[in-house]
C-alpha cells in the first residue's frame, strides 16, 4: 500500500523502499509464483507507483496486480 504521503505499508507493516525490495526479494525466491497486490490512494501520482511497480518486478515478483482505495 502507497500512501498519498509516501508512506509504504507491506504485509499491514509500515516499511520502506529498501526494507521492501529485501522483503520482496526473499518472498520470491520462496515462492516463484508469488501474486502481488500494489495498492495505492487514488491521490498517488503514477509516477510514484511505477516506482513501485518496478521495484517489485526487479525485485523478481512478475505477477502483480493493481488496486486504488479512496481516502
Amino acid at each position: 500500500m502507497l500512501t498519498v504521503k509516501g508512506e509504504i505499508f507491506y504485509q499491514n507493516k509500515k516499511t520502506d523502499r529498501v526494507a521492501l525490495a529485501q522483503d520482496l526479494r526473499e518472498a520470491a525466491a520462496l515462492n516463484p509464483n508469488l501474486r502481488l497486490v500494489l495498492s495505492a490512494d487514488a491521490q498517488v501520482t503514477h509516477g510514484k507507483v511505477v516506482e513501485l511497480l518496478d521495484l517489485a518486478r526487479q525485485a523478481g515478483v512478475t505477477q502483480i496486480a493493481l488496486g486504488v482505495t479512496t481516502p
